[in-house]
Parts: structure tokens; sequence; C-alpha cells
């Protein structure tokens, strides 16, 4: 065959090895994220210094207000869309 041609296949296949070797690096950095992300939550929660219920509230009312500003959020943009 066409060396030329053998030696696009097989820059396509190293490439190929790269992007897999890739994807399996940014899985596990995507991981590592997501811990990092969840210790910190924790050890927010827990300088909070207040009993399971009241934690229970305060994430409760972080929650609405996280839902209220997404809501307002989507509005603005429809509204801005719109225009």
């Amino acid at each position: 065959m066409n060396s030329k041609v053998e030696k696009i296949r097989a820059e396509i296949e190293k490439n190929k090895e790269i992007i897999i070797q890739k994807q399996a690096r940014i899985r596990e950095l995507e991981r590592q994220l997501t811990e990092a992300e969840n210790v910190e939550l924790v050890m927010a929660i827990r300088s909070i210094n207040a009993p399971p219920e009241k934690l229970l509230d305060i994430i409760a009312q972080i929650s609405k207000r996280s839902t209220l500003t997404a809501k307002a959020n989507t509005k603005t943009e429809d509204q801005n869309n719109e225009t």
C-alpha cells in the first residue's frame, strides 16, 4: 500500500490513543474536583456549629433563595431575548 496512506492511518491511531488517555485523565480530574468540593462543603457545614435541625433549616432557606434567584435570572433572560 501507499506509504503516505499508512502514515496517515498510523497518525490517526496515535491520536485516537492520546484522546482516550486524555478522556481518562479528565474523568479522574472531575472525580477529584467533586471530592474536593464535597470536602469543602462538609468543612463549611461543620464550621456553623448548629444542631442538625437548624442546619436543615439553613440549607432549606439557601435552597429557596437559589431557586428564586434562578427563576428571576431565567425571567430576565427571557425578557432580554424578546427584545
